[in-house]
């Protein structure tokens, strides 16, 4: 209700704000038509001058002798054009900041002056420890498009949950194509540091931000713009104690990417992340390059510490049967034996073999000919040894197939007894 009353004294746009949308909202070019310059502001249209001059325009652009607007030259046959953008204005009542966006389009015939209309869709109410309000005007559900709004249509209270956030489209909350550069704020965010410096940032980003967040409050105020360039919100919160000692220290790094993941490398190898060393170096390239061959290496000992526990459960899990080995008919059969043996297995017989690593229902053997050349990798029932399947190259039935099933077959009491005498 509040926010209500205090919409109902928003001030209607002025002309100069309608000017200054229509100047910087669209695009201002000279359509030259059969040897004839038309302007597109105002349909106004003349010769051009000589062939050298004609070359001079398309370079460097016109300017209209009717209405004095600086214009590009575009050759083109179409007869008329249809632009729309978004525009905004931040303006504050009372203790209730508001951003009002608007919808602008221009529609523009050869040898006509360009017509515009401009309606206001959205207004956001922030205010400091409060929800949001948003006041907006009926979408058109004809399509996808979040910027389809109803202007024959009153303005009204609108969840500030949308479906489109899910498919990373804001209804409500974006920054329009041009802000007006005079923008009248609440106190609060001016003592906050909020000025003319902010505007390349989003604007309802930095004002809220500015109300809700005191870290940006204290990057603003201590001029280090660059860490909002390249940093998120959800970056300086998560090493917000390292901005600190960037800030304190004057410390302007190369490239804010490079130092936060040298911070969150240093985090993660258990490192003194309040340290200089790390957080500040000289050479923060090199120091980069170190923590993450570290961690590389870390990886590693973590990676060989892992197999050699895998290696040992398989081991003890198949015990006896790891040892039985079938030489017969050319062939020698024998189980894998490490989780090594089932990579270098799915890689030289191109499948899948190494996902088997784990399984407790099966044992793997490799089937290869007298000269060591792989021939199958047959997988067996860890129940009754009973062969489930039997793989060549590329998963392809192997050329003796029969032979090898024959060969397994003949020899599972091997496998029984050995699994006895686990």
């Amino acid at each position: 209700m509040h926010v209500t009353e205090l919409s109902d004294r928003l001030p209607a746009l002025t002309k100069p704000q309608q000017e200054y949308a229509y100047e910087h909202c669209f695009q201002h070019f000279v359509v030259k038509r059969k040897g004839m310059y038309h302007c597109t502001d105002c349909g106004h249209s003349w010769l051009p001058g000589s062939k050298e001059e004609q070359d001079i325009d398309k370079e460097c652009g016109t300017t209209c002798p009717n209405c004095h607007h600086h214009l590009s030259i575009k050759e083109t046959r179409k007869q008329s054009w249809f632009e729309r953008s978004s525009f905004q204005i931040v303006y504050s009542v009372d203790d209730v900041q508001f951003v009002r966006t608007f919808y602008n389009r221009k529609y523009y015939t050869v040898g006509q002056p360009a017509h515009y209309w401009m309606d206001e869709a959205i207004r956001i109410a922030i205010a400091q420890g409060e929800n949001d309000v948003v006041i907006a005007r009926p979408r058109a559900m004809n399509g996808w498009y979040c910027d389809s709004y109803i202007f024959s249509k009153e303005m009204s209270i609108k969840s500030t949950r949308s479906a489109y956030s899910y498919y990373g489209m804001d209804q409500y909350y974006f920054t329009a194509e041009v802000v007006h550069p005079r923008r009248k704020v609440l106190p609060i965010l001016t003592r906050n540091g909020y000025s003319k410096a902010l505007y390349e940032f989003g604007t309802y980003r930095m004002i809220h931000s500015l109300l809700e967040k005191p870290h940006i409050e204290t990057i603003v105020k201590a001029g280090r713009l660059d860490i909002l360039r390249e940093l998120t919100e959800s970056d300086i919160d998560e090493v917000w104690p390292q901005i600190r000692l960037v800030i304190r220290h004057n410390y302007r790094p190369t490239d804010f990417i490079i130092w936060r993941d040298t911070v969150k490398l240093a985090h993660k190898l258990g490192l003194d992340t309040l340290s200089p060393k790390y957080i500040l170096p000289d050479d923060l390239n090199a120091m980069h390059d170190t923590l993450v061959h570290r961690d590389e290496q870390r990886s590693l000992r973590e990676e060989r510490e892992k197999t050699l526990r895998s290696n040992e459960w398989y081991r003890n899990f198949h015990k006896a049967l790891l040892g039985v080995v079938i030489v017969e008919d050319g062939m020698r059969i024998t189980p894998l034996q490490s989780k090594e043996d089932f990579v270098t297995e799915g890689r030289l017989m191109h499948h899948c073999v190494a996902t088997y690593f784990d399984r407790k229902d099966s044992l793997i053997l490799c089937v290869r000919n007298e000269e060591g050349k792989r021939l199958a990798t047959v997988e067996l029932s860890h129940k009754d040894f009973s062969i489930k399947q039997c793989r060549a190259y590329c998963n392809a039935k192997p050329e003796r197939y029969d032979d090898i099933c024959s060969v397994i077959n003949r020899h599972r009491i091997d496998f029984v007894k050995s699994a006895i005498i686990k």
